[in-house]
């Protein structure tokens, strides 16, 4: 048998062994109380691809990796919505800390129309070319905080209908050569961007997406154009492409079954290119789970390593 077929063979034999090994049980009833002991996977991706368009040089930098970690539930206290736990992953064991589930000291710190909240948005007045620019944006929006969380779906999917009120002012900025002020709601914002809440591109159709019972929630950003980056000098210049997405899901008690949070960007700096990339996806059951979405050639790498890696290169074509 030649090399090239005993290479295929083990492949498939390994897909296979990858395959056979990953729970697709749902668990979308689970519940949790003391004496509970949780295990979730994470897994990390990042990369920086630099690119010299006139010497047709680049320079990549990649890594990648994960592990299982896990709440051990030593106490639940249902009046005043804690737990006490005790974190442990492959780096160790920490002593028992308490955490809120409470649903409301989520939503009043992370589910609220000011800005730094769930969203995080800074203008800019652009004195070279007379206008004002976006050149700040982030998801701040804390679910991690919250991996247990008292279900109480009604009440959190009407904060994320409350988030949304396109009257809401996120920012202003004043033209320094007159006194016009800049007022930037929701509904500017939302403007000026391509987006998909809970699949919906439009606010409205979004909205009613949020129902009673609803505990997996997906948003899209897409800033290609609108957002700006520094190149020296007190200049900006718009990405080419920015797009952030966030994924979350619970299970029916209040447990963190999924959460996927990714930005990727590429920008231009006169000839150079600059592509980047974070990804980082958290899942109910362990590693296995949280690669599960993954390429396969990804996940079997990260399963047969299990380990951080870099890779730096730098190529000539």
């Amino acid at each position: 048998m030649g090399k090239k077929n005993i290479l295929i063979m083990t492949t498939a034999v390994l897909l296979i062994t990858l395959f056979c090994n990953l729970s697709l049980v749902s668990a979308s009833d689970l519940k949790w109380n003391a004496g509970d002991i949780i295990v979730w996977g994470r897994y990390d991706e990042a990369s920086i691809i630099v690119k010299d368009l006139t010497t047709d040089t680049t320079l990549e930098e990649i890594g990648q990796g994960g592990y299982d970690f896990q709440y051990n539930i030593t106490a639940y206290d249902s009046v005043a919505k804690q737990y006490d736990y005790i974190y442990s992953d492959p780096s160790g064991t920490n002593p028992i800390s308490t955490r809120s589930f409470d649903w409301e000291d989520f939503a009043n710190a992370d589910l609220t129309s000011d800005n730094g909240d769930f969203i995080n948005v800074n203008y800019y007045y652009d004195e070279n070319i007379n206008r004002t620019i976006l050149t700040t944006f982030t998801l701040p929006v804390n679910f991690l905080s919250y991996r247990l969380i008292d279900p109480n779906w009604k009440g959190l999917n009407q904060r994320f209908v409350d988030v949304f009120n396109e009257s809401y002012l996120l920012d202003t900025e004043d033209d320094p050569w007159s006194s016009t002020v800049y007022n930037f709601t929701w509904g500017t914002f939302l403007n000026n961007i391509d987006y998909k809440i809970m699949g919906r591109s439009k606010l409205k159709y979004a909205l009613n997406q949020f129902k009673d019972d609803t505990s997996k929630w997906k948003f899209e950003f897409d800033l290609s154009g609108y957002l700006h980056h520094s190149i020296g000098g007190g200049e900006y210049a718009a990405y080419e492409s920015y797009v952030v997405t966030l994924e979350v899901e619970y299970s029916d008690g209040g447990v963190l079954e999924k959460y996927v949070k990714e930005t990727s960007y590429t920008r231009l700096d006169d000839d150079i290119q600059t592509d980047y990339l974070n990804h980082r996806k958290e899942a109910l059951g362990g590693l296995k789970k949280a690669m599960l979405s993954l390429p396969i050639i990804a996940s079997l790498i990260g399963l047969l390593t299990i380990s951080t890696f870099i890779l730096i290169r730098k190529r000539k074509k």
